[in-house]
């Protein structure tokens, strides 16, 4: 073997080592130095507890998004029960993304073209979720269908792998994963008939089941089969038709999804690869996960993959005049930027020892003394024989603070309910005796998901008994 290769090679490996080190540090720096301020970050931990606990979605709980990722993090959470080790699994996986886009840049760039813009995603990162996941599976689809056709001996074994991450872009997010992969399948029967190899699709549908076949057998296994269908399906609709909204904040990320668009445009244009085509469809698929909220977390992970043609031009146009010693000196001063943004939330906020789940987490502690006051006004009436049910959506904190998990108040929001109404737990609550019902006075303005007319319900059935820091406890009238 020629010894340049191989020396070629060690180098290229020492270098990948090097780019997901530092991707894997400041990730992690990101993530566990965030403030305790993000509901929808509790309520993918709130959803990890409650497995780890025991309790299956769609039966026990309702979910209206796939399993995957929520298992995936419950790992952690199983051997630590904290937010802290939580966000250890949310890094890795966010860290995962960044080092599989480093190698889709490097392969289009170099090492010192690749990296900086690895790094810099980690400070635009605003929050890991199921669609970080989803994007995970299509950077490993992508790549593969990059390697298909370079080594036949291994084209069965890529066709099984593409099948599998497809499948588990479906189980991450039902929506873009379902059209993604049919978009993998058509794109797959077109190149191997160009092969004349269309019948080795079946391996690519062989991947498939790898995944699906054992999480129908959970489905039934843990009777819910039809739970899934009701969350998953019909509650999605629900959710879609009543959570439309546009935030400014993602306008920006929307500017960088269309100069994305367009600077793969032209590199089509210029090469004729089908495999930048591919880019593109696949970007536009990512944009779907936008849909029915757009905001600049959603459509961040547009901007994201779009932002790999962009580095493509810029390193086509000026990598001869960027010297190796300039781009390490880049590469060091992003690295004091993310050190900087790091921190940055770390004044005012302090670390607490009172809640065994919330230790090494950076806070407000006195938001956690106004959820402590509620949880001691609320144990005053389950002390006399009452049940007491909270609704805000912000119950989940309350939930953490108390080390238990509530469902479905800890996200008693529009669209998380399957076909089953706000109304219908409301009404089942009023009509349980000895219950009691606190609600914020501002229940209507304090979350634009709030479901509407709960606070009316209640105010029409129930009797107000106190009024007490901002809340109202009520019980049904007799």
């Amino acid at each position: 073997m020629n010894s340049s290769h191989l020396k070629t090679n060690k180098s290229s490996g020492n270098q990948n080592l090097i780019a997901f080190a530092l991707i894997l540090v400041f990730t992690m720096l990101v993530q566990l130095l965030r403030g305790f301020d993000s509901l929808d970050e509790m309520w993918i931990y709130d959803r990890c507890r409650a497995i780890v606990d025991g309790m299956v979605p769609y039966r026990d709980f309702p979910m209206v998004q796939m399993p995957l990722f929520f298992y995936v993090l419950s790992i952690p959470v199983f051997f630590s029960r904290t937010f802290f080790s939580f966000r250890i699994g949310l890094g890795l996986i966010t860290a995962l993304l960044y080092f599989s886009t480093y190698r889709m840049l490097e392969k289009k760039s170099n090492f010192y073209s690749a990296l900086p813009v690895a790094l810099v995603f980690t400070i635009f990162n605003p929050l890991t979720t199921y669609n970080t996941f989803l994007v995970l599976f299509v950077t490993y689809v992508y790549r593969i269908n990059l390697k298909l056709f370079e080594n036949e001996k291994c084209l069965r074994l890529l066709l099984i792998a593409s099948g599998i991450f497809s499948a588990c872009t479906v189980l991450a997010r039902q929506t873009t994963g379902t059209l993604f992969m049919l978009t993998e399948f058509i794109f797959l029967c077109v190149a191997l008939r160009k092969k004349s190899s269309i019948s080795k699709v079946l391996f690519f549908i062989l991947g498939l089941l790898i995944p699906f076949v054992p999480f129908l057998i959970f489905l039934l296994a843990t009777s819910s089969f039809t739970g899934f269908w009701d969350n998953c399906l019909f509650g999605l609709i629900s959710f879609g038709s009543g959570n439309s909204a546009f935030y400014m904040d993602s306008i920006a990320y929307l500017v960088v999804v269309a100069l994305g668009i367009v600077s793969d445009i032209l590199l089509y244009r210029k090469a004729k690869d089908i495999n930048i085509l591919m880019h593109i469809i696949f970007g536009l698929l990512i944009v779907t996960v936008s849909f029915p909220i757009f905001d600049s977390m959603h459509i961040y992970m547009a901007a994201f993959w779009f932002a790999v043609p962009l580095v493509q031009l810029f390193y086509a146009k000026f990598n001869e005049m960027i010297s190796k010693t300039t781009s390490i000196l880049i590469i060091g001063i992003i690295s004091v930027a993310i050190c900087i943004f790091a921190i940055k939330p770390l004044p005012g906020l302090s670390f607490t020892d009172k809640h065994s789940e919330l230790k090494l987490v950076p806070l407000d502690t006195d938001i956690i003394d106004f959820y402590d006051e509620l949880h001691a006004k609320k144990a005053q009436y389950e002390s006399k024989g009452y049940n007491v049910v909270v609704l805000t959506s912000n119950r989940v904190i309350l939930s953490i603070v108390e080390g238990e998990v509530r469902f479905p108040e800890d996200l008693f929001l529009v669209g998380n309910f399957g076909t089953k109404t706000p109304a219908d737990y409301v009404n089942e609550y009023i009509e349980t005796p000895n219950t009691i019902i606190a609600i914020p006075s501002d229940y209507n303005e304090e979350n634009w998901q709030n479901p509407k007319d709960i606070y009316e319900i209640i105010k029409n059935r129930c009797e107000l008994i106190e009024a007490s820091d901002g809340y109202e406890y009520y019980i049904a009238r007799t």
